[in-house]
């Protein structure tokens, strides 16, 4: 995992987001992994984020800079539709899934 500078207001500038792929459950939840670039140390790194968004709440919740690796963010989102955690619960999830990686 990298740690990269944050802004002013907390936030990390991700460059040139896209979504790399989608999950979509029966629980009306869909699970996204972003990819993104950020300037780290003077050099552009690419990075993995999370996304759900809940269709029948309609919330929806991300962790944009989740993990320099692709497949640390795909094996997550996988993890997250398995156990059809809902937006509110991404972070505790990550949490498990982040300790259980180190």
């Amino acid at each position: 995992m990298i740690y990269c500078e944050r802004n002013k207001k907390n936030k990390t500038k991700i460059t040139g987001r896209a979504v790399y792929m989608e999950i979509f459950r029966e629980n009306k939840t869909a699970y996204r992994v972003t990819s993104g670039q950020i300037q780290t140390d003077g050099k552009q790194v690419n990075i993995y984020g999370i996304e759900t968004e809940d269709y029948r709440t309609g919330s929806k919740e991300s962790i944009d800079d989740f993990s320099e690796k692709l497949e640390d963010a795909v094996a997550f989102a996988e993890y997250l539709a398995k156990t059809e955690c809902l937006p509110e619960n991404i972070y505790v999830k990550a949490l498990g899934f982040l300790c259980v990686m180190m």
